[in-house]
């Protein structure tokens, strides 16, 4: 009797582990562990392959959600369905599952796990330059090292060294008169500062046009160009400037006055808001002539009430030579101050 019950437990046991279904795993370099994909991954391509097994040996096959990736159920191989963009959707969330095959009459098995995918960056977005145009004046008295305009502002929507800008000046010979910084202020935003190198002379130059290039410091480096107009403020520093000068002229003894003998013409020397501009005669001795004004800087030489007398000592001296001088003075308010003048 004792024989026969050990049979009838032994026989319980047996059917139990028969029926026994336990859960499928994911493999070790097959469960999407840390696993990271490239922005500019292309649709369609493969990019992982899920790996699983069963307690059992029984067959598995894998699913995976969302609409970013699809997975085939046997092979376990995962797709790319739609484009990345890093700068939109920096990371990916999906649940992965692996499902066993019914035994014995018991359910499959699933087992699902969460897994966040990052969108790595690759160098996809040239910089932007923001608030243009860029333009802005400075007088040219202005010291070197002074800064002068600081409202240029960068961006890159990359990250890492692929939105690490550099501001530089490019393709002009105005780029030697100025200095261009970049400054970093966050992630991906930089601003540009030019500040004076060299000396300005609005008479020598009175704008420059420059070309800025902002570029990233990636391998396959990208960039962008703006410009820049600099007008330069012209400061009262010039004096004046006689127009066709040395002057000379031939005329005869006895002369009657008031007649011509040579038209003389001054303007200020700063050409950005100039100056009128009085004459005057100096160094004649001898009084033989005087000045016609017929305008700021323009005059008329003529002779006066004196005769010109070429056998008078001063001009036998001077081998029949008269020399004077024309005084060209610029006015202030309409008046002389007496600062500025050149002599002809």
């Amino acid at each position: 009797m004792l024989k026969t019950r050990t049979l009838l437990a032994l026989g319980l046991l047996a059917s139990v582990a028969a029926q026994l279904n336990r859960p499928p795993h994911f493999l070790p370099g097959g469960d999407m562990a840390r696993f990271a994909l490239l922005e500019d991954t292309q649709v369609g391509a493969p990019v992982y392959r899920l790996q699983g097994a069963d307690p059992e040996g029984a067959g598995v096959h894998y699913s995976i959600s969302g609409e970013h990736f699809t997975v085939d159920r046997h092979s376990g191989v995962v797709t790319l369905l739609r484009p990345l963009d890093r700068e939109t959707v920096d990371v990916l969330e999906v649940i992965i599952s692996i499902t066993d095959e019914s035994v014995g009459g018991v359910e499959p098995n699933t087992v699902s796990l969460r897994r966040v995918i990052p969108v790595l960056d690759v160098n996809d977005n040239p910089p932007q330059f923001h608030g243009r145009p860029y333009a802005f004046a400075v007088p040219e008295s202005t010291k070197i090292g002074t800064i002068l305009y600081s409202n240029i502002t960068v961006t890159d929507k990359d990250i890492g060294h692929n939105a690490e800008l550099v501001i530089t000046c490019i393709k002009s010979d105005a780029c030697s008169s100025f200095n261009i910084q970049t400054e970093k202020v966050s992630e991906g935003e930089y601003v540009g500062t030019i500040s004076l190198a060299r000396v300005l002379d609005y008479e020598m130059w009175a704008s420059y046009s420059l070309v800025l290039q902002a570029s990233d410091t990636s391998p396959q480096s990208l960039s962008a160009t703006a410009n820049v107009v600099i007008d330069v403020i012209d400061i009262q520093d010039q004096a004046p400037v006689f127009v066709g000068a040395p002057y000379s002229a031939t005329i005869q003894e006895n002369s009657p006055p008031g007649k011509s003998v040579v038209r003389v013409q001054a303007r200020d020397g700063d050409l950005g808001e100039p100056r009128p501009v009085s004459l005057t005669i100096e160094d004649d001795d001898l009084s033989y002539f005087r000045l016609v004004m017929n305008g700021s800087g323009l005059a008329t030489v003529v002779t006066s009430d004196t005769p010109i007398d070429r056998e008078h000592p001063m001009v036998l001296q001077s081998g029949g030579v008269y020399t004077f001088r024309i005084k060209a003075t610029e006015l202030i308010n309409n008046e002389l101050p007496g600062e500025f003048n050149y002599e002809s």
